[in-house]
């Protein structure tokens, strides 16, 4: 069997094609009009998960793939993971709370807490920190603080705990 792919549809060779009769079955005829040998794969049978046909197109032929497309429950899955990735590359976890990595100036420029701030923090000095809800609140720095800052940027920079 023999198809093209042709918007990411699927054409297979005719039968018939103008004069030549039992054209889909003329393999080099098929080949110099840009047809390449069609590899179906058989369907899942009773499957309850919802699923759609790819198409891989190699140098001389094509393979069909199912793809079982995701459950409401794996995509609120994927998303929660997605979101806590977010938050993770955003901000990391201290004693006081969840500082932000990338901080906006008043002057609206962004810094990098870990290593523009922190090396001029000194104890007493408020800075904001989150929550998980993203509640934010002002408090002052502590050598606790500023230590774990320090082990962070270690850990970040350096992969040292």
């Amino acid at each position: 069997m023999y198809a093209k792919l042709i918007d990411g549809n699927l054409e297979f060779a005719p039968q018939n094609k103008g004069a030549v009769i039992n054209y889909n079955v003329n393999v080099e005829l098929m080949v110099e009009d840009g047809y390449k040998e069609f590899f179906p794969v058989p369907r899942p049978e009773q499957t309850n998960r919802k699923y759609h046909i790819e198409y891989v197109e190699g140098k001389s032929s094509i393979e069909e793939m199912i793809v079982f497309d995701e459950t409401q429950e794996e995509a609120n899955e994927r998303e929660a993971r997605e979101r806590e990735a977010e938050f993770n590359r955003q901000f990391f976890l201290t004693s006081l709370g969840y500082v932000r990595r990338t901080v906006t100036m008043k002057d609206d420029s962004k810094k990098s807490f870990l290593t523009d701030i922190l090396p001029m923090l000194v104890e007493g000095v408020p800075v904001l920190v989150y929550t998980r809800e993203l509640e934010q609140s002002k408090v002052l720095t502590t050598a606790e603080f500023i230590n774990e800052c320090k082990q962070r940027l270690l850990k970040d920079f350096y992969g040292e705990e």
